[in-house]
């Protein structure tokens, strides 16, 4: 059953922060942005954080070097839907097994 909270929807990019938790891998840094920008999003940033993304990314494709600040920044967010993720993870799963145990009982 899909998860209404739209997180679930983020295992991609979850599972991309996984495997590479920096800024420096196969993924373009432009596309790493737009992922930010998405995940900006589902972390209920404030308008002003996604709107100062927006504007970091057209900076970035002026020339403009993202700054080690802005990948902390980046890296910190990811790490943050990932966490949510993981715990939205285990309490699917203790509800499951809540489930289970109520259905047993009756047996």
């Amino acid at each position: 059953m899909p998860n209404s909270t739209g997180i679930s929807s983020s295992k991609n990019i979850q599972k991309e922060v996984v495997a590479d938790k920096t800024i420096k891998n196969k993924e373009t840094p432009l596309k790493k942005l737009r992922t930010w920008y998405l995940t900006a999003q589902k972390l209920d940033k404030s308008a002003e954080y996604i709107q100062r993304i927006a504007k970091i990314g057209s900076e970035f494709k002026s020339g403009t070097e993202l700054t080690e600040k802005v990948v902390l920044a980046i890296n910190n967010n990811f790490k943050g839907l990932h966490s949510i993720n993981q715990i939205t993870e285990i309490t699917q799963k203790m509800g499951m097994y809540s489930v289970f145990l109520k259905i047993m009982e009756k047996l």
